[in-house]
C-alpha cells in the first residue's frame, strides 16, 4: 500500500538522500520548500520538492523514486501531491529542469517544454 504525505527535510532517510545525490539530485532547506514523501510496504521510495517564491511562481526540485518502485504510480501521486498544494496555495507557474527521460513523464501529467540544451529540458506547469 502507498501513502503520500507532507514531509520536512529531516524526515528524509540519509541513505535515500545519498541514493538521490549519486543520480545528481540535490535538497534544499528553508521556509518556503516543501517536500512530500512516498512510502510503501513501510519503506521510503520517494519525495519531491517545491519551492515557492513570493512572486507566485514555484519550481520543482528533487523529483526522485528508488528505482525498484518506478512504474507504479509512486511519481504520479508525488506530483499530483504537489501540484494540489500549488494550487491551493495560489502557485501560478512551476518550473523545472530535468533530463529526457524525467522530462517526458511531467509532459505526460501537463507539463510543456519551453526551451533545452544537449542534456536539460526546461519545463512549466502553468496552473
Amino acid at each position: 500500500m502507498k501513502m503520500v504525505k507532507q514531509i520536512k527535510l529531516s524526515d528524509i532517510p540519509e541513505d535515500f538522500v545519498k541514493q538521490a545525490c549519486k543520480e545528481r539530485l540535490s535538497f534544499l532547506d528553508g521556509n518556503e520548500v516543501y517536500y512530500w514523501g512516498a512510502y510503501e510496504e513501510g519503506g521510503f521510495v520517494g519525495c519531491t520538492c517545491l519551492v515557492v517564491y513570493k512572486n507566485g511562481h514555484g519550481k520543482i526540485k528533487s523529483n526522485y523514486v528508488l528505482k525498484d518502485y518506478r512504474g507504479r504510480g509512486v511519481f504520479r501521486e508525488l506530483n499530483e501531491a504537489c501540484l494540489a498544494f500549488a494550487k491551493e496555495h495560489k502557485v501560478t507557474n512551476i518550473t523545472l529542469n530535468c533530463l529526457s527521460d524525467s522530462a517526458k513523464i511531467h509532459m505526460k501529467y501537463g507539463a510543456v517544454q519551453y526551451q533545452e540544451t544537449k542534456t536539460i529540458k526546461y519545463l512549466v506547469y502553468r496552473l
